[in-house]
């Protein structure tokens, strides 16, 4: 959903994403992205969440901690 499209939009099929997801193979970073101000920090954070053994996804307050603290970063780089 960050570029108006659902993640894994290329593949054909609800079993393929299915699959997909099953084998590890997740979502890669579109370029286009960037332009929007997401970060490789956000992304990092993405990556991280989606994270097959749950024991090394960050926990809510580690995720709202880096969430709040990209945010800031963001809010400092946009045009005014």
């Amino acid at each position: 959903m960050l570029l108006g499209k659902v993640p894994y939009w290329e593949t054909m099929g609800e079993s393929e994403v299915m699959g997909a997801v099953i084998r590890g193979v997740r979502p890669k970073k579109p370029h286009a992205i960037e332009r929007l101000g997401f970060t490789d920090g956000l992304w990092r954070i993405l990556e991280r969440s989606w994270m097959v053994d749950a024991g090394a996804r960050p926990d809510v307050k580690t995720l709202l901690y880096q969430l709040s603290h990209a945010a800031s970063n963001w809010n400092r780089r946009r045009p005014v």
